[in-house]
């Protein structure tokens, strides 16, 4: 079998040339899958950037709202507060109030004070009986005829 250097020749360049579009088509694969991945890269880069604009603005929201939510606290605290000092007050004066109608002379003695004698005829005759005495007046005058 002798081969000559002709056909070894061919046979070389059929093998080299045969390698080169293995190598060519996997180069083309190659670049193929990285256009792929630069293109989805991108993507997912446009995606972050926009996640990442999403979290910032709720942190913006979530700044604003614990803020708010202090002013509350702060607004309710003082609503406490004032509460709390119209509450005592409201107690002093009820308790001044009771002092007054406990220490007023005139409150004192009240019980103790005679009516006056027109005042105790109306409620004597307003709790008089219908069957006592008809016919009297408390003031001792003689009966008006009836109609």
């Amino acid at each position: 079998m002798f081969l000559n250097k002709s056909s070894l020749m061919i046979a070389v360049a059929l093998a080299a040339t045969a390698g080169a579009v293995v190598m060519v088509n996997k180069y083309d694969t190659a670049v193929d899958t990285i256009e792929n991945l630069t293109g989805a890269n991108e993507r997912l880069l446009k995606q972050v950037s926009a996640y990442e604009a999403d979290l910032y603005q709720s942190e913006q929201d979530k700044r604003a709202l614990r803020s708010d939510l202090k002013q509350q606290e702060q607004m309710f605290n003082a609503y406490l507060a004032d509460f709390s000092d119209v509450k005592e007050q409201q107690t002093v004066v009820q308790t001044k109030l009771k002092e007054v109608f406990i220490n007023e002379p005139a409150n004192q003695d009240w019980g103790n004070t005679k009516l006056p004698p027109n005042i105790k005829r109306v409620f004597d005759d307003a709790t008089r009986t219908t069957g006592d005495h008809d016919n009297e007046t408390s003031s001792g005058a003689a009966p008006a005829a009836p109609p």
